[in-house]
């Protein structure tokens, strides 16, 4: 029979082991380099990584101020992009200081990297001033390390050697068919606006904040929930798999009906400027002009609707007086004294 003495001794031994095994699989769910990485290490790529998006948000403000996107939704939209980046780095930094194992930021900095996404998305593929651009590449270079860190993929066009995370704008996509790309306003829940851009990325912008998703095979997948997609009148009928009810999606404020922006009368463009027509000199961006008076503009961000008449295209509030030039059309914006060149396809 077992004294009590070679018991208690057993009894130790299956505790000590417990304890080494859990905190073996506690070092391996933590990832490669937690024991490589002190806290004051980690510390430094954040702080350095916070002060650098405070300049850029900055210059960026600056930037759009003097562009001819100033005063504009555009320009709306991307100050809110740049912000909610430099705020999420705010937050992560913060948590970070108030945490004793610096492991326990990941959910803060898998954040950071969903918000530094749609920035990165925009100035991959719009022209910047040289200044902006080469900030951006560096701090790229900074997120990617701190993914990297902590075992999560960063942002295309820097490089990284992280896990398998797949959130907000990762992921398969496909292209959205015409009537999906754009900007849509729900009808039925108040306080939401969605953009779906011809690559396939989803912008869910509402009172909880922003959201980034994905469009694959007429479903949309957008904060960890499923919502297959299905035209309606101008706009998109989601439906939630989980609750089993729909959300509704107009490109008009006031509801389904009118795809033009601008809400006034259209005429009859003459046979020149019928088409689809692509950018010159801004890349990305094709203009459709139909022969009902319907105009479409499609770029990285969107498509806007709005119309012809009497030679001027009105589209986002403002009037282009249009020209023909040879195979295309001059589109001149009046408020800067510039033309845009659409040449067609």
């Amino acid at each position: 029979m077992t004294n009590k003495r070679t018991s208690f001794l057993i009894f130790s031994s299956l505790c000590l082991l417990a304890v080494v095994t859990l905190s073996t699989l506690s070092v391996s769910a933590q990832g490669r380099y937690v024991n490589v990485y002190s806290k004051s290490a980690v510390r430094g790529y954040i702080d350095r990584l916070e002060k650098s998006s405070d300049t850029f948000r900055r210059d960026f403000d600056r930037y759009m101020d003097r562009s001819n996107l100033n005063g504009t939704d555009t320009e709306d939209r991307f100050n809110r992009m740049v912000a909610d980046y430099e705020d999420s780095l705010d937050r992560l930094r913060s948590q970070f200081n108030r945490r004793n194992n610096w492991w326990e930021s990941r959910s803060d900095v898998q954040t950071m990297l969903s918000r530094a996404e749609p920035v990165n998305g925009m100035v991959n593929s719009l022209p910047f001033g040289r200044n902006l651009e080469s900030q951006w590449r560096s701090m790229r270079n900074d997120i990617n390390k701190v993914a990297d860190t902590y075992d999560l993929p960063g942002l295309n066009g820097g490089g990284w050697n992280g896990g398998g995370w797949n959130d907000g704008w990762n992921g398969n996509t496909s292209r959205p068919p015409t009537w999906a790309q754009g900007t849509f306003y729900s009808t039925n829940i108040t306080g939401y606006t969605m953009t779906i851009n011809g690559t396939g990325q989803v912008t869910l912008e509402g009172p909880n904040g922003t959201f980034y998703g994905r469009w694959t095979q007429n479903t949309i997948y957008i904060n960890n929930e499923v919502y297959p997609a299905t035209r309606a009148g101008n706009g998109i009928r989601a439906y939630n798999n989980a609750t089993r009810t729909y959300t509704n999606y107009s490109r008009s404020r006031g509801g389904y009906g009118n795809d033009n922006d601008n809400g006034g009368n259209s005429t009859t463009p003459p046979n020149w400027a019928v088409g689809t027509f692509d950018s010159q000199n801004i890349q990305g961006y094709t203009m459709t002009v139909y022969r009902d008076g319907r105009v479409t503009i499609s770029g990285p961000y969107g498509t806007t609707s709005g119309s012809w008449n009497r030679n001027s295209i009105f589209i986002g509030g403002q009037e282009f007086p249009a020209s023909r030039i040879n195979g295309g059309v001059s589109a001149m914006n009046n408020s800067t004294g510039t033309a845009t060149i659409y040449m067609r396809r």
